[in-house]
């Protein structure tokens, strides 16, 4: 993985960092990755491991006698398991990789060593760590934006590679950088290694595919935060090989937002 990607999500946590605290960040921490259901850590779990997510999506899902509840997700950037960590408390929920996910581990012993080194790094994490938790009581860090959106292209309506213009346009307008890719954007590659890559661009990812390819649409699915399912608005309401093939609306914790989008 590239280590100015690494750096750039690790000063986003701390404002800013010299190159010699990362670097002995980096020698301290660990890079772990974890596929699609896979458990970063579990309820009531009292392992001291913070983890700061470098790509992917990871779900915070609780259990108690009804079952399971969602209480967010976590995204690209962003610290996980930090109050546990710091509170000396159980882990209050679970976290499962909604898909594959790439993490810094760092272990209590490793943030101690640091903070001893660069206590003005404790200071900033603390204080970063007050104001989200003020945040979750406000209910304002449910749910982070999508990095990789998949655009399922349910029938080959009449320009439908304008209507992804139009929302490319639409969101270059508002300042959104975006980059768009279709099951031939990567000739010769394997589809694995290249979506591996792509959390690294900036800004918005969209993965448009359709029947044309399965392998590249099941891999679009496996890294996508959020769906688009685009349809003529005439079209018949019977499902069609690829809803059935790629399970699109089979219900699971993991699930994706999806959003119907018919044009007419």
């Amino acid at each position: 993985m590239n280590t100015s990607f690494i750096k750039k999500q690790v000063a986003g946590l701390f404002e800013s960092v010299d190159e010699s605290f990362f670097n002995e960040f980096l020698l301290n921490a660990e890079i772990v990755e974890h596929n699609i259901g896979s458990y970063i850590f579990h309820q009531d779990s009292t392992e001291k491991v913070l983890y700061i997510i470098l790509t992917g999506r990871v779900r915070i899902i609780k259990k108690d006698n009804k079952g399971f509840s969602i209480l967010g997700d976590v995204a690209s950037g962003q610290p996980l398991g930090e109050f546990s960590f710091f509170s000396d408390e159980p882990r209050t929920a679970s976290a499962v990789a909604m898909r594959k996910t790439s993490l810094l581990k760092l272990k209590e012993s490793d943030y101690i060593t640091l903070i001893q080194s660069y206590p003005n790094i404790g200071q900033k994490f603390s204080a970063f760590v007050y104001n989200r938790l003020k945040s979750n009581f406000a209910g304002l860090n449910k749910i982070n934006a999508p990095k990789n959106i998949s655009v399922i292209i349910l029938n080959h309506f009449e320009n439908y590679d304008k209507l992804i213009d139009q929302i490319l346009i639409e969101l270059n307008f508002s300042g959104i950088a975006t980059n768009v890719y279709y099951h031939d954007s990567f000739a010769n590659k394997e589809n694995s290694n290249v979506l591996n890559k792509i959390d690294e661009h900036e800004g918005i990812n969209f993965l448009v595919c359709d029947e044309t390819d399965m392998e590249w649409s099941s891999h679009c699915l496996m890294y996508s935060d959020s769906i688009i399912i685009a349809s003529d608005f005439n079209s018949s309401k019977e499902l069609l090989p690829i809803e059935k093939s790629l399970k699109i609306y089979e219900s699971s914790i993991l699930n994706q937002k999806k959003y119907l989008l018919l044009v007419h």
